[in-house]
């Protein structure tokens, strides 16, 4: 939502910081204002502005100009590239400045925060709008995966199908093929038979013994 920090300080050391934390928020109750004994090279004593020269003369990166809490939120803070409506600038800077207390015991507490007037009007639904935008993308992307998914798998179906009827069909024709058998022809009923005493003894020999197993 801000494309800048509310507090700029880009040289400078802790009291250039406090210098800049009380050009946003006022001066500081009289007890921390008391405390801070480097307070006289940036302001006067009753909390307004040192001359520019005498806070050039310490050296210090502050030029002596209020900038207040609000200037700092309207002029930081847009959302989708627009500039904040004064409406909502003025309901930001409310729940700002409770948060930003000195007196830490002042600040707001957390339910302060979240019943306050920027954080049901522009907050919540601010983020209800985001989470239903991830969602959405969410929703998008994983129904690009599916599709992508079901794109490979199609193919990879037919292929594994086809592959299988292949297979079958190699299996069937397997079965039928009679060529390594072979298949007794029919003989004449009038051939002659061949007899134990027809056959050679050099045929005989080369007969092979048959085992037989008995039960």
């Amino acid at each position: 939502m801000g494309n800048a920090t509310l507090l700029e300080v880009f040289r400078g050391d802790r009291d250039d910081v406090m210098a800049e934390i009380v050009s946003a928020l006022g001066k500081p109750p009289e007890k921390l204002w008391k405390a801070w004994d480097k307070r006289h090279e940036f302001f006067n004593e009753d909390g307004t502005w040192q001359d520019e020269e005498v806070i050039d003369a310490h050296d210090r990166c502050q030029d002596g100009v209020w900038r207040s809490l609000k200037y700092r939120v309207s002029r930081n803070t847009v959302r989708d590239d627009v500039p904040l409506a004064d409406d909502e600038i003025d309901a930001l800077v409310a729940m700002l400045e409770g948060m930003l207390k000195y007196d830490p015991e002042e600040r707001s507490t957390i339910e302060d925060v979240m019943r306050s007037e920027w954080m049901k009007k522009y907050g919540f639904p601010a983020i209800e709008a985001e989470e239903e935008k991830k969602r959405l993308e969410q929703v998008t992307t994983s129904k690009g995966a599916q599709d992508s998914t079901e794109t490979l798998v199609t193919p990879c179906a037919d292929l594994e199908i086809s592959s299988r009827n292949n297979e079958e069909t190699t299996e069937v024709e397997q079965l039928v093929d009679t060529s390594s058998y072979d298949i007794p022809t029919e003989t004449s009923n009038d051939a002659p038979t061949e007899t134990l005493h027809d056959i050679s003894p050099a045929r005989v020999s080369a007969l092979q013994p048959i085992s037989i197993e008995t039960a």
